[in-house]
């Protein structure tokens, strides 16, 4: 064994100083192309392995659980589009009849409360907030602060979003159909979302700390996996209830379990 000195990449081999070499032998590089050449190939595909492919920590745990509804939530009564926009729907486009949106089973919102997180930036993240058949889809929304939303209209008719909520306040104007704004969520919070044209459409942004969330499924199941073990409290959020919280204990021999109950 013989020190290898990288003069322009310690950060590349910072704990990897020594390779095995002919005794005697002294190998002095400048360049990581340098030191790659100097290497068998099975540990320089080793090397290349471990330094460049992502991996998820063996130490992470996951969280499992369940949300039971007992009973669905109160829902305003609805108010018919403004007369003002019949003059942008064309001949062929009828008023769609929302009860489906109604009768789908609310989601619900599970995030592990004040995990730090500061491992990569959130700049390139985009998610997508729809506008169609006169509802927001989803009509939750959680993503991580410093996401980028993009509000998609797929309507016959004109959309006007906006805010008035602490976490971020905006107003994007109409806009037509295929066409979208976007807006930067950097601050955590709760964010209504409403239409100033159709007064029944809402929406909940749910901008949160950390990557440690999720969505329940149609049966009321969630699932969140890479946590750090330790233990923290969960979360369950839904725009219309209380929220709810529970203490929990991860481990990386066996997800930790959650059941919560609304109302």
């Amino acid at each position: 064994m013989n020190n290898v000195r990288c003069w322009q990449c310690t950060t590349l081999i910072e704990s990897r100083q020594t390779v095995a070499t002919q005794p005697g032998t002294k190998i002095v590089v400048s360049s990581r192309s340098q030191l790659l050449a100097t290497l068998p190939v099975a540990l320089r595909l080793l090397l290349i392995m471990v330094l460049v492919l992502p991996v998820r920590p063996s130490f992470a745990g996951e969280v499992h659980g369940k949300v039971i509804i007992k009973r669905p939530p109160d829902e305003n009564s609805k108010i018919v589009s403004r007369s003002l926009i019949q003059k942008y729907v064309t001949k062929n486009t009828q008023r769609y009849d929302d009860r489906q949106n109604h009768e789908q089973r609310p989601a619900v919102v599970i995030y592990i409360e004040a995990l730090p997180w500061n491992r990569e930036s959130t700049d390139n993240r985009v998610a997508i907030l729809d506008q169609t058949h006169e509802n927001f889809v989803p009509h939750v929304l959680p993503i991580l602060v410093g996401t980028t939303v993009k509000f998609l209209n797929s309507d016959d008719v004109y959309h006007n979003v906006f805010s008035y909520s602490p976490a971020k306040s905006f107003d994007l104007g109409r806009y037509a159909k295929g066409q979208s704004r976007s807006v930067k969520f950097d601050k955590p919070g709760v964010v209504k979302i409403y239409c100033d044209i159709h007064t029944h459409m809402n929406a909940f942004i749910l901008v949160l700390m950390n990557p440690y969330f999720a969505t329940t499924d149609d049966q009321g199941n969630f699932s969140i996996r890479g946590v750090p073990p330790g233990t923290y409290t969960l979360k369950a959020w839904y725009g219309r209830w209380p929220e709810k919280s529970a203490v929990i204990v991860v481990t990386n021999t066996e997800p930790a379990k959650a059941e919560f109950v609304f109302p």
